[in-house]
C-alpha cells in the first residue's frame, strides 16, 4: 500500500516539473518561413524552439538549421535532431 502510494506521489511530481519545466510560450518560434535566400538565419537565443525535441535553444553550441527547397526554416538545439527529424521526413514519404 505504501509502494503504490509513493510511486502515485512520485509519478505526479515528475510530470508536474515536466509541465512545469516546459518552457514553451506563445512568442517561441519552431519554424520561419519566406526564407527566399536559402541562407541560415541569425538565431535569438531564448526564442526558437527545436523543431525535434521542443526545447528552447540557449546555446548556439551544436545548434542547427534545416532550410527547405520552399524557404521554410527548421530549427534544431543538436546536430543529432535534424538526422533524427530528416530519417522521420524519408519515412513519411
Amino acid at each position: 500500500m505504501i509502494k503504490q502510494i509513493f510511486a502515485t506521489v512520485l509519478l505526479v511530481g515528475v510530470l508536474t516539473l515536466l509541465i512545469i519545466g516546459a518552457d514553451i510560450k506563445e512568442g517561441n518560434i519552431i519554424s520561419q518561413s519566406g526564407n527566399i535566400k536559402k541562407e541560415p538565419l541569425e538565431i535569438i537565443l531564448g526564442k526558437y524552439l527545436c523543431k525535434e525535441s521542443n526545447t528552447l535553444i540557449t546555446d548556439l553550441y551544436n545548434t542547427a538549421q534545416a532550410v527547405m527547397p520552399n524557404g521554410d526554416t527548421y530549427f534544431f538545439n543538436d546536430i543529432a535532431n535534424v538526422f533524427i527529424w530528416l530519417m522521420r521526413q524519408k519515412k513519411q514519404r
